[in-house]
Order: C-alpha cells, then sequence, then structure tokens
C-alpha cells in the first residue's frame, strides 16, 4: 500500500482509488490513496488535514490521515521548505491541540515521520508522559530524529514500563550516529535488563557499534552465556562471531 502511495502518479493515483478494500483497511487505504495525491497537487493536503478534523466520527481515518502528513513532510522538507514550513507548523499545533493520550501519540508518530530534529524538544516533552502510549509514541518518535541519541539515553535511565523501554532502546538503534555516553548506557543496561524486547535492541545497538565501542564485545558473550532467549542468542553469536 505504502509503494503504491508513494508512486506519484495520477494513473496509479486513480487505480488505487478505484479499488474496493473491504473492512478494517479501507479507512487506510482511503487516507493513503489522498497522501499519494497530496505529492501531485499542492491543495490536496487541505483535504487530508480535514480527515484529521473528522476524529469524532472516524478516528481511525484521523490517526491515518496525520501519519501520512507526516510522511508527505518528510519529502517535502528535502524539496519544498516553505511547503513543509506550513505542514510542520500544522503536526506542531495537532500535537499541541491533542486531548487524549491517543490522539497525542498518533500525533507525535506523525512528527517523526517527518525526520526533521527540530521537533526533538517538543516530543521528547512527551517521555515524561503519565500514559505509557504516549511514553511509547514519543520514544519512537524521538528515535526517528536525527541527533537524539543523548535524549533517549537519559529517559531509559529512568523509565520503568518495559513498553517504553523498549522503545527507547529501538530509538537508539534507529540513529545513524552514536555518542560514546550512550553505548556506555547500553552496556550497564543490558545485563540486568528484564524485558526480552529492550535487551534485544540494546544488544543490535552495541553489536552494530562494536568498532567503536569494542567493550560492547566481552557485554555481548557474557549475555550469551545468560540469555533465554533464542533470537537474541542467535543475533549475539552473529555478532560475536562477525567481529573477530
Amino acid at each position: 500500500m505504502r509503494a503504491a502511495e508513494k508512486a506519484h502518479t495520477h494513473a496509479t493515483q486513480e487505480a488505487l482509488a478505484g479499488e474496493s478494500i473491504p473492512g478494517v483497511l479501507e479507512n487506510t487505504w482511503r487516507a493513503f490513496i489522498e497522501a499519494g495525491e497530496a505529492y501531485l497537487d499542492e491543495h490536496k493536503p487541505e483535504h487530508l488535514w480535514a480527515m484529521t478534523s473528522q476524529r469524532q466520527f472516524d478516528s481511525e481515518l484521523a490517526n491515518t490521515a496525520i501519519l501520512a502528513l507526516g510522511h508527505i513532510g518528510n519529502t517535502l522538507r528535502k524539496l519544498d521548505a516553505t511547503r513543509y514550513a506550513e505542514l510542520s507548523e500544522g503536526l506542531q499545533a495537532a500535537l499541541r491541540a491533542a486531548a487524549t493520550p491517543g490522539e497525542r501519540s498518533a500525533a507525535l508518530a506523525a512528527i517523526g515521520n517527518t525526520g526533521d530534529a527540530s521537533f526533538q524538544s517538543e516530543a521528547a516533552k512527551h517521555l515524561a508522559a503519565r500514559d505509557p502510549q504516549e511514553r511509547g509514541a514519543a520514544a519512537k518518535a524521538v528515535g526517528r530524529l536525527p541527533g537524539s541519541q543523548d535524549v533517549l539515553r537519559t529517559a531509559l535511565v529512568t523509565e520503568r514500563d518495559p513498553y517504553v523501554r523498549s522503545r527507547l532502546a529501538e530509538g537508539l538503534v534507529a540513529q545513524h550516529e552514536t555518542t560514546p555516553e550512550s553505548l556506555a548506557q547500553a552496556n550497564r543496561t543490558i545485563l540486568t535488563e528484564s524485558d526480552a524486547r529492550t535487551r534485544f535492541a540494546l544488544a543490535r545497538y552495541l553489536g552494530d557499534h562494536l568498532d567503536a565501542f569494542p567493550e560492547g564485545r566481552t557485554t555481548l558473550a557474557r549475555l550469551l552465556e545468560t540469555e533465554s532467549s533464542n533470537r537474541i542468542r542467535k543475533y549475539v553469536a552473529g555478532r560475536i562471531y562477525a567481529s573477530r
């Protein structure tokens, strides 16, 4: 669906619009059709914004529409600064106007989709939200914004919810660059981490940066001795072997 949405031709969009999609996928399909057309017509984002305003009648469609706007933002940010500035202001306003954790989570996901590092401080505020769903969405969003390693590292020190911790660790993996402090934090944390999903992400983070942080190899070897998850054991064994 996303590949078709990004085809960026009127013919593709007409073909998509002609498809009959049953059940729960219909709303997602509709929003992605609009998103594809938005690349082709500068007025089409208004259609997606209109969908987001229908939340009281159709929250699923509203959430999908704002996610699509975030994807559009990722493209506009590189191609059209004027149009992107308008869209980014709209996303920021949507986040501030969101009334529930679910609405804020959708807006945070859209902001993450833009890949715009200037959103980092705004998204990071929600790492302190009361609702773990919202904190998890903030962690994922921040993880998709460049230069967020230390924000994620700091949050990982104090966060206790397993789901949110896993999102923070996965955010570190998603970062294209790293810092000595964030690698050291992962190295200190992984052997005592009780959540398997978080351990796997931390193992990947260390495994991806063994050249920059060779101490991680010793830690991964120790993890291999006690790890109960087959997925983690397989990954760690492969990284240790490859780093010889």
